[in-house]
Formats: structure tokens, C-alpha cells, sequence
């Protein structure tokens, strides 16, 4: 999705690159091509962040179904958003808010919540213990 809004812009990492911010700093943000250094980090620091929002939620969520899954994943999600947005500092923020208009953003955000549910229902509630 943020390949595909960069693509809409001539700049089809633009969104991705500006992830690895937290470590190249605004040298990212500048980034709209591939580049092993800033494109690989982002990607693994974009990995790492969903895989640790995924997690919490499983286990919050772990054992709903239909509407009470996704109505709780878009909560979620929405939380997320304000964290990101309104409570962590810029050093550490996602940094695709400075590649991507409003609708865009939330758009990103709504995938993310319905990610989140489509994972917790394909995982199918089991015992992570277990898996």
C-alpha cells in the first residue's frame, strides 16, 4: 500500500524509505528510489513494528469472531493512529505521515485494523503456547 502511494507520486519507496527515519534521520525522508542502506532498514523496522502491534493484539483479541474482531481491530488500529500521531515523539514516529495526504494515512490505518482481524481469524484463536 505505501508502494503503491508512492507509485500515485513518481516516488514509489517515498512513504516506505521515510520509516528508516529513526535511523538515517531526514536523509530518509529525501529517499524515493531504492537504496540498500535506507530501503532495507525500513523494511525491517517496518516488520518489527508490525509484528509488535500484531502480538498484543492477538492476545487481546485472540478468541473473537465477525463483527466484534473487526469492530475491535479498527479500534485498535485507531488507537495506534493516535499513539503514533499525537503521543510518541517525531524521533521514533512512523514518519509516512510526511509521505502521505490525510485520506492516505487513513487508509494505511483502516488495512492495518483489517490486517489485524484477517490474521487473529486465519490464526483461529489458538493456544500460542501451543503453535
Amino acid at each position: 500500500m505505501l508502494v503503491g502511494f508512492g507509485r500515485a507520486r513518481g516516488a514509489p519507496l517515498g512513504p516506505l524509505n521515510a520509516i528508516a527515519h529513526m535511523i538515517y534521520g531526514t536523509r530518509a525522508y529525501f529517499m524515493m528510489g531504492f537504496d540498500w542502506g535506507v530501503t532495507l532498514s525500513a523494511l525491517v523496522l517496518h516488520v518489527i513494528t508490525l509484528v509488535a502491534l500484531a502480538i498484543p493484539f492477538a492476545l487481546i483479541a485472540g478468541r473473537l469472531r465477525g463483527t466484534r474482531l473487526l469492530v475491535t481491530a479498527l479500534l485498535y488500529a485507531g488507537f495506534i493512529f493516535v499513539v503514533d500521531q499525537f503521543v510518541v515523539p517525531a524521533r521514533v514516529a512512523p514518519g509516512i505521515e510526511t509521505q502521505l495526504s490525510g485520506p492516505e494515512l487513513g487508509a494505511v490505518y483502516v488495512v492495518l485494523g483489517l490486517s489485524l482481524a484477517l490474521g487473529v481469524r486465519l490464526w483461529g484463536g489458538r493456544d500460542a503456547r501451543v503453535a
